[in-house]
C-alpha cells in the first residue's frame, strides 16, 4: 500500500478530528479487479491507486466520500 501524495479534502466533511480518521477501506477496481486502499486522514483522503498518485484524485475516493456524506 503506497500513499505518497498529500491527501485531498473534498467538500462536505470536516476532516480534522473526524472519528473515522485512520480508517482504511479496501476497494476493488470495477474495470481491472485490482485492489486498492482508500484512507481517511485528518487532512483528507488518500488512495493507493495510480490515478491518485499521478493526479491527486480518483473514483475510489469519490465513491467512498459520496457514501459518507449522503443522507441515506
Amino acid at each position: 500500500m503506497v500513499f505518497s501524495r498529500n491527501p485531498v479534502a473534498l467538500p462536505g466533511m470536516n476532516y480534522k478530528d473526524h472519528h473515522l480518521a485512520g480508517l482504511i477501506w479496501p476497494v476493488e477496481s470495477k474495470r481491472t479487479g485490482e485492489k486498492y486502499s482508500v484512507e481517511l486522514t485528518e487532512r483528507g483522503w488518500k488512495c493507493s491507486c495510480v490515478g491518485f498518485q499521478r493526479h491527486g484524485k480518483c473514483k475510489h475516493i469519490s465513491e467512498i466520500h459520496e457514501r459518507m456524506i449522503s443522507d441515506d
